[in-house]
């Protein structure tokens, strides 16, 4: 008497579930770091305009540094004084040699300010500094 199967030996099935689980963690995982690059642009900052803008890629060791017009700064959403971004800045250049600092200073915000932020950058070697600004929209047609 034979109870075993005709076809063969049996194979196991594809484990659907594991894969599930791995695709919903890698989900989240781009959801997640999504959202903390979002958090770190100011949102209620109104950038200076370009015809010369162009997107850049993320850098994983840079720092965005937001520039309000009260001459405070914005840095993952701690606002600091020129002392506060002093010390924060000397931390980081610590821990990251090399550091990218990209500068989104408010229009209305003066020009000392931008200028205090870049001789701290100087005082701790961060020399790879950018400043953001938006792609300049063209006038919609029929208008002066």
């Amino acid at each position: 008497m034979h109870f075993g199967d005709a076809g063969g030996p049996h194979k196991p099935p594809f484990p659907l579930a594991a894969m599930v689980d791995i695709l919903f963690l890698l989900l989240l995982f781009f959801m997640l770091t999504s959202l903390y690059a979002e958090m770190e642009a100011e949102l209620n900052i109104t950038l200076p305009t370009s015809e010369e803008a162009a997107d850049i890629e993320r850098e994983p060791t840079e720092i965005i540094i937001n520039v309000k017009p009260d001459g405070t700064y914005v840095i993952n959403q701690i606002t600091y004084d020129v002392a506060g971004v002093d010390s924060k800045l000397e931390e980081i250049s610590l821990v990251y040699k090399g550091s990218h600092v990209i500068v989104r200073g408010d229009k209305e915000a003066k020009y000392d300010y931008i200028i205090k932020l870049l001789d701290i950058c100087r005082k701790y070697d961060i020399w790879n500094v950018s400043f953001a600004v938006r792609k300049e929209q063209p006038a919609p047609a029929g208008t002066p």
